[in-house]
């Protein structure tokens, strides 16, 4: 469940930026932003590889096994 949470939680995050920018008013972005953003880039990039070394496994050992 603490991954759904997070993930509507950074929706709102989010929605509310859109929001101010709408409005004309650019939300702040300090220093903690941008090296949150850059980890989040990171942990995408490291679990979408993964995800694909453990999918490409999975596939070849169902066709070493037929």
């Amino acid at each position: 469940m603490i991954p759904a949470i997070m993930m509507y939680a950074y929706y709102g995050k989010v929605v509310g930026d859109v929001a101010k920018l709408a409005a004309g008013v650019a939300p702040p972005h300090g220093r903690e932003y941008y090296i949150l953003l850059a980890v989040g880039v990171v942990a995408t990039i490291v679990a979408s590889m993964a995800i694909t070394r453990a999918a490409r496994r999975a596939i070849e050992q169902q066709r070493l096994n037929q």
